[in-house]
């Protein structure tokens, strides 16, 4: 089993399997729909298992990650980083064993979904949506529809193979005499299924309910349960919220609700709005603090109040509104991604930005920070906002404690006076008449040099 440190042995091999054949559109497909999600290191890391697939995997034969590394220019940590999101957006899936040759991994290339897949998907057309912003998206989802034609009448009189070609009988003798296995088809990674989301907080029902008087069907809603239960998450949206913006993109001619209309009604609202909860709930400028007796103070319950009321995405633009700030579309995509991890209760992802931007007073939320982090807060277990909060103060206190027990400064070190010996005393322990006889016998040196230069010349 693969150690939960993110950081791969560059020593360890890996062997590459595909599931697919890679056509031009897939190649496409990798840098227009999906490198805005996964980043530049994740396609280049994408690109280069490609490029090395060369002839059918044996066990037996192996790369080594330190070819891969100087390959796509990346450390063991980085490597790994962008390999995950590959796995998470399905285009790698990744095993990890040990035998004989030493510890390696498996590496097997999914194929993409194609355009008509990606944009119905709700979780990745709305990765790619937060990434990319409302204007790109709409020219990219119009550049992969089908160019069409729908409305014409005519008679179809297209021919059928067996019109046209007329295979040898021979040809079908020696096919059957092949015996030959049937071909594998292209592995295409059902995203979807890896998603596990709990309806804890939502009522569906209560959302049908809701809106069923305006003609649309179960059914119809039941369709887009998952994208809308994903806005419902993000943006803290209560059923009735929710069903008003149903009924903003219900289309009645059809009874069919626009989801795209939805999402982007959504994340318009979400852009324009600059004043919320907190601004009336006024966020203090420090950090949560406990008095000596362990209670919290006033300021602290009121932070836990309000990480509790509102969704990451208002808190945190309300707290970027503070700072005179604004929400930048990295760490929308950033807070979006953990959501949609669903291993962190809002509440807790709410005091992880607010430990950042407040406590930390830090001007932006950075995704390898946060993220480690949010690790952090996972693996603890961490499930509320005092939670949260002891944990991050905790972690807090370590450092200023290991800063304090390794001082930055450097003591200066200062050299001793050299101490020359004279016929193998001390030159410090000499005495006045030593010095004298010994400056007689240099004058009478130096006199005799000077009478054998004469003698010489």
């Amino acid at each position: 089993m693969e150690n939960n440190n993110p950081v791969v042995n560059p020593m360890s091999g890996f062997i590459i399997s595909e599931a697919t054949w890679l056509t031009n559109l897939d190649t496409q497909l990798f840098i227009t729909l999906y490198q805005p999600i996964i980043g530049a290191n994740a396609l280049a890391l994408l690109n280069t298992l490609w490029n090395l697939v060369d002839e059918p995997p044996r066990l037996s034969k192996r790369w080594q990650h330190n070819a891969l590394m100087s390959m796509v220019n990346l450390g063991p940590r980085d490597l790994v980083i962008a390999r995950q999101k590959l796995e998470a957006v399905g285009l790698v899936d990744t095993w990890h064993n040990t035998d004989t040759l030493g510890e390696f991994y498996v590496y097997q290339l999914n194929a993409p979904l194609k355009p008509a897949a990606f944009f119905n998907d709700d979780l990745m057309s709305a990765l790619l949506l937060d990434s990319v912003g409302q204007e790109l998206y709409q020219r990219l989802r119009k550049k992969f529809t089908l160019r069409k034609l729908v409305d014409f009448t005519g008679e179809n009189i297209t021919k059928k193979i067996m019109d046209v070609f007329t295979p040898s009988r021979q040809a079908f003798h020696d096919i059957e005499d092949f015996a030959l296995p049937l071909l594998e088809t292209t592995t295409v990674k059902d995203t979807s299924s890896s998603i596990k989301l709990t309806e804890d907080s939502f009522d569906f029902n209560l959302l049908f309910d809701s809106i069923k008087s305006i003609g649309i069907s179960y059914d119809e809603l039941n369709r887009y349960r998952n994208a809308l239960y994903i806005q419902h998450k993000l943006y803290q949206l209560n059923e009735l919220k929710i069903a008003e913006y149903i009924r903003y993109a219900f289309q009645l001619d059809t009874k069919t609700i626009d989801i795209e209309k939805l999402k982007f009604e959504i994340a318009k609202n979400f852009q324009n709005t600059q004043q919320g909860l907190l601004q009336k709930n006024k966020l203090v400028s420090t950090e949560p603090e406990v008095n000596s007796e362990g209670r919290q103070d006033t300021k602290t319950q009121n932070i836990i109040k309000i990480a509790k009321q509102l969704g990451p995405l208002e808190f945190l633009q309300n707290i970027k509104n503070k700072k005179n700030g604004f929400v930048t579309s990295n760490e929308q995509q950033t807070i979006n991604q953990l959501v949609e991890l669903n291993v962190l209760p809002i509440e807790v992802i709410n005091i992880l930005i607010f430990y950042i931007l407040i406590g930390l007073k830090k001007d932006n939320i950075t995704r390898a920070y946060f993220n480690s982090l949010a690790n952090t807060l996972s693996q603890h277990h961490i499930t509320s906002a005092q939670g949260a909060i002891e944990n991050l103060r905790g972690n807090r206190s370590k450092k200023s404690g290991a800063s304090q027990r390794y001082p930055s400064k450097v003591t200066k070190k200062v050299e001793k006076k050299p101490v020359y010996k004279v016929n193998g005393t001390d030159a410090s322990k000499l005495t006045e008449h030593d010095l004298a006889h010994t400056q007689a016998k240099l004058a009478k040196l130096k006199a005799s040099r000077l009478t054998k230069k004469g003698e010489e010349d």
